[in-house]
């Protein structure tokens, strides 16, 4: 069988311009679909709104609305955690990284950040989104077989 490819909305979110055009830089190459950029934390989740974006990754300090609010408010919004969110935080903090796991993020990691980590830590979330689309696709499919009687073509 073969396997169906997906596009990839990722959303990169960070106050810091340079570090943000950074990721873009790192990950244009091998995203396959879409990246978004946002400065802040309202910005973002209008664009998350807008677009809903497979993968997040997003600095925890944020102007207008911080990392965890905006972490909260995707939770909230969606009705399964569909949505892969990682978090890049300026210094290591256990007890930030415990609260940002417990609103909904998947994944803690803090800079210096290595581009090596970056790629790593998107392609498990790309892995992982597409795991997720390809159980929706199933499910659509077995949903429409058991609708229609492959015999005939009509409904049940």
């Amino acid at each position: 069988m073969e396997k169906r490819k997906y596009l990839t909305k990722v959303l990169l979110i960070d106050s810091d311009e340079k570090f943000l055009d950074y990721e873009k830089q790192l990950l244009e190459n091998i995203v396959p679909g879409s990246i978004f950029l946002a400065l802040d934390g309202r910005q973002a989740y209008n664009i998350f709104r807008e677009y809903y974006p497979d993968i997040i990754i997003m600095n925890s300090v944020l102007p207008l609305m911080n990392g965890n609010e905006l972490i909260s408010k995707i939770r909230e919004t969606q009705t399964l955690i569909d949505t892969q969110i990682i978090v890049i935080n300026d210094k290591y903090d256990v007890v930030e990284e415990a609260v940002v796991l417990k609103l909904g993020a998947n994944n803690f990691i803090t800079k210096p950040l290595k581009p090596v980590t970056l790629m790593n830590y998107f392609y498990n979330a790309n892995k992982t989104v597409g795991l997720m689309q390809e159980l929706r696709f199933e499910k659509y499919i077995l949903e429409q077989n058991a609708r229609i009687d492959s015999l005939t073509g009509l409904a049940n």
